[in-house]
């Protein structure tokens, strides 16, 4: 019993703690090649101990947040994907909207190192899934 109380008293110790420094105030844009945005699911940036994730809108822009939807993230090296990227077909099928390669942290291309003199904005690009192309 008091191992798993000392393994969660750590866990939540890294998370609080972060990834090294103030949190920094992050957004960005989702588009594909031709340029339409992604509207649809949650930007996530995640370390080994740490994730941050924002909600696309309409216009295909996130703000990212750890504890509250806007507090931004801490400084470090972040895998970059997008989870729940769906769209549910009239039939009532879910098919997805971007190419599976960016919706796993296993599986993303996109890396992106946040500090406090880099730019507060990380604007990216997807594929669309191989069915669609």
């Amino acid at each position: 019993m008091k191992k798993w109380i000392s393994i969660g008293v750590l866990l939540l110790s890294l998370f609080f703690c972060g990834c090294g420094g103030p949190n920094v105030k992050f957004s960005g844009k989702v588009t594909f090649p031709d340029g339409e945005p992604l509207t649809t699911g949650l930007v996530c940036f995640a370390t080994s101990t740490f994730m941050a994730s924002g909600e696309l809108q309409s216009n295909g822009t996130y703000t990212l947040g750890s504890l509250s939807e806007k507090d931004g993230i801490p400084p470090g090296k972040y895998k970059v994907y997008v989870h729940g990227a769906v769209e549910e077909t009239d039939g009532g099928r879910m098919i997805d909207l971007i190419d599976k390669k960016f919706t796993e942290i296993s599986s993303t291309p996109l890396e992106y190192e946040v500090s406090k003199g880099a730019s507060p904005q990380f604007d990216f690009v997807v594929e669309y899934p191989p069915t669609r192309r």
